[in-house]
């Protein structure tokens, strides 16, 4: 017993002539046209985040400047930094980028953190 979709197979008539062959050719068509939209669309959206990315990434993540950390990097490692579990090398880089950044250090003191 056959039961789809709650008709039997007794209840279904023959396909006209042609539709399942017109249904095949719709779907390639359809899947054509995906690939062909992912394609472009994929290079579209890459140049555009290259360029964008180049004009944009030293305003969001910094530009690595005092201890060659950006602030989005010292922000990382804040955590670590209070709980004294920072290596030495990069809590010296932490306090020298702290030190001479205008944004950080009043961030960082007030959270009640010293520069030690």
């Amino acid at each position: 017993m056959d039961d789809r979709m709650g008709e039997s197979p007794r209840q279904w008539s023959p396909c006209p002539i042609g539709v399942v062959k017109q249904l095949g050719c719709r779907l390639r068509s359809c899947r054509q046209r995906r690939q062909f939209l992912k394609a472009s669309l994929g290079g579209g959206v890459a140049a555009t985040a290259v360029v964008s990315g180049v004009a944009i990434s030293p305003v969001l993540l910094g530009d690595p400047g005092h201890g060659h950390l950006t602030c989005l990097e010292v922000a990382r490692c804040v955590p670590a930094y209070a709980l004294h579990t920072l290596p030495s090398d990069l809590r010296k880089r932490v306090i020298e980028h702290v030190e001479h950044c205008e944004k950080c250090r009043p961030k960082f003191k007030s959270m009640g953190l010293t520069l030690s």
